[in-house]
């Protein structure tokens, strides 16, 4: 087993740009937006433990190896941009009677919110390098020429063999968009076993996992039934494109048997849900 220490050991940077435009409510419009330009580097930040996959090797190290993990933070998000605002309509302004009840009080507002994916890191769990102090998460050698973040374009495949066991990726297959008819986020085929007795040379979160990118919607009608009575209509939805949001691609390659496993590198679920749309009458009295 295990004998597991927390200390309070490790180092952080964190660089930023920010901007933000507000406009307070004037002429029927108001608005907020923001947006952040940043990197966060640290040496250990993440899940403590050893069940979560998504977590990889991001857990306080044994010191001497501590600078093997300076990477990007698991928290680091390059781009975050989100944008909310609401507009009334000018439409029935002047108007009275019927013509003011159909057409004024109409209200338009929304909430956009794109951001950048956190990164991962592709691990294994068959230990190599046989040392147990420190490294609970063993990563696989970059294979030569490849790109330490193979989220685009398609696989050349490979036939994946360790330790006698069976694992084949086709090649062709469509990287980094799930929707295209392929499960297969990163290529698997860009990783392989080091050496006995040996560490990975792959670093920490080099995986950079999909974003989210997300619009929601509301349309109000507010009608003044009398001096102390509204009616309220209201229409909403909910990720109006219905654009899907992956989830956390399977980040161990190689299982404990020392075998590729057969969903590395897929996704097979996502971090949003799809549109939804409701609507809503209120009596306001």
């Amino acid at each position: 087993d295990d004998l597991r220490l927390r200390f309070p050991g490790g180092n952080s940077w964190y660089n930023s740009l920010q901007i933000s435009l507000n406009r307070k409510f004037s002429q029927g419009l108001q608005f907020r937006g923001s947006y952040t330009f940043s990197r966060s580097i640290d040496e250990t930040s993440g899940s403590q433990s050893a069940s979560d996959s998504s977590a990889g090797p991001n857990f306080i190290p044994y010191y001497p190896y501590r600078t093997l993990y300076r990477s990007l933070s698991m928290f680091d998000v390059r781009n975050n941009f989100s944008f909310s605002g609401t507009y009334e309509l000018p439409f029935g302004r002047g108007l009275s009677g019927a013509a003011e009840k159909l057409f004024a009080g109409w209200q338009i507002g929304g909430i956009l919110s794109l951001s950048d994916g956190f990164p991962g890191t592709v691990e294994m769990q068959v230990r190599r390098s046989q040392n147990r102090r420190g490294v609970r998460f063993e990563v696989p050698d970059l294979f030569a020429g490849a790109d330490n973040n193979p989220v685009e374009g398609t696989t050349a495949g490979c036939d994946f063999d360790p330790r006698g066991g069976r694992g084949t990726v086709d090649a062709g297959l469509t990287l980094g968009r799930p929707n295209l008819g392929s499960n297969l986020y990163f290529d698997p085929c860009a990783f392989t076993l080091p050496p006995d007795d040996t560490f990975g040379n792959l670093g920490r979160n080099t995986i950079e996992m999909p974003g989210l990118a997300n619009l929601d919607l509301s349309v109000t009608k507010n009608t003044q039934l009398s001096e102390n009575a509204n009616l309220q209509f209201r229409f909403e939805a909910f990720n109006l494109f219905n654009r899907p949001n992956f989830g956390i691609p399977a980040l161990e390659v190689v299982n404990r048997s020392g075998r590729l496993r057969s969903d590395a590198g897929e996704i097979t679920d996502t971090k949003a849900d799809p549109r939804k749309i409701q609507l809503g009458l209120k009596l306001i009295f």
